[in-house]
């Protein structure tokens, strides 16, 4: 048990270790260019690479720190039924996110969800 802990509390370590690192920068250039009323184009796009780097490092984490993720993804990505049913519900959420945050919202528009 106590090597679990031990293993779970050192990949969160190294996940919000890598957020900071990854998002600091991207706050600090929109802090800047809020503060200055400038446009910094070369420094947003590097803030934003580094962002979507600190994005996909999250997954390698998981990967690297957790069996149980690593059994649960390749029994995701094995079983035809339940990647059907994962991507099913990405659809769904995806869809749904999407018709909330539209101003024309309509109780309609969810129940023709399941249906298309």
């Amino acid at each position: 048990m106590q090597k679990t802990e031990h293993r779970v509390t050192l990949t969160v370590t190294f996940i919000v270790t890598m957020f900071t690192l990854t998002n600091g920068p991207s706050a600090l250039v929109h802090l800047v260019m809020y503060a200055t009323h400038e446009e910094l184009y070369d420094l947003t796009m590097i803030s934003s690479t580094l962002v979507i780097c600190g994005k996909a490092s999250n997954f390698i984490l998981f990967c690297l720190g957790s069996k149980h993720f690593r059994l649960r993804l390749l029994k995701l990505v094995t079983s035809s039924e339940e990647l059907c049913r994962f991507f099913f519900f990405l659809v769904l959420h995806t869809r749904s996110s999407y018709l909330f945050k539209t101003a024309k919202c309509e109780t309609s528009s969810f129940s023709r969800l399941g249906s298309s």
